[in-house]
C-alpha cells in the first residue's frame, strides 16, 4: 500500500535534509548545462553581444555579471507562451527544434538590465504616454 502522506512529507523531507548538498550541485548543474547550450545557440544567431534595443548599451549572453548581460523582456505584457521568467524556461528546456521554435514565437526584448528594470510589463503604452506627458509638462 505505501506510506501514508505525512509519512511520505517527512521522509522526503529526512531525505533532502541529509542530501541537500548533492541535490543543490545536481540542480545547479544541469542548469547550467542547459544554460551552456543555449548561450551557443544565442551567440551564433545574434553574436557574442549585442546591443540594448532600447540605449544600445552593449551587452552578452550569461556573462554573470547584471550590469553586462542580456535581460529578456516581456514585450508583450506576458501574453507570450513563456510566463514566467525566460532564464528560469530556459534553464530548464534543452534548445531543440520545438524548444527554439516556442522561444522565437515569444518574440522577447533583448534589454540591459537597467532598461528592463525602467520598463513596465502590463500597461506599457499607456504608462508610457503618461510617463511621456508628465515630462513635457515641466
Amino acid at each position: 500500500m505505501g506510506l501514508n502522506p505525512n509519512k511520505r512529507k517527512r521522509s522526503k523531507k529526512k531525505y533532502y535534509k541529509k542530501h541537500s548538498e548533492e541535490i543543490k550541485k545536481y540542480t545547479e548543474n544541469y542548469r547550467q548545462k542547459r544554460l551552456k547550450e543555449w548561450k551557443t545557440y544565442f551567440e551564433t544567431n545574434y553574436g557574442s553581444k549585442t546591443n540594448c534595443q532600447i540605449c544600445n548599451k552593449l551587452i552578452g549572453f550569461f556573462t554573470g555579471d547584471s550590469t553586462t548581460s542580456v535581460a529578456w523582456d516581456h514585450k508583450n505584457g506576458k501574453s507570450e507562451l513563456i510566463k514566467g521568467s525566460p532564464v528560469g524556461w530556459l534553464q530548464h528546456h534543452y534548445p531543440t527544434p520545438e524548444n527554439i521554435a516556442i522561444w522565437e514565437s515569444c518574440k522577447f526584448g533583448i534589454l540591459c538590465h537597467q532598461c528592463n528594470r525602467r520598463l513596465m510589463t502590463f500597461n506599457r503604452i499607456h504608462w508610457l504616454k503618461k510617463a511621456i506627458k508628465y515630462a513635457e509638462s515641466q
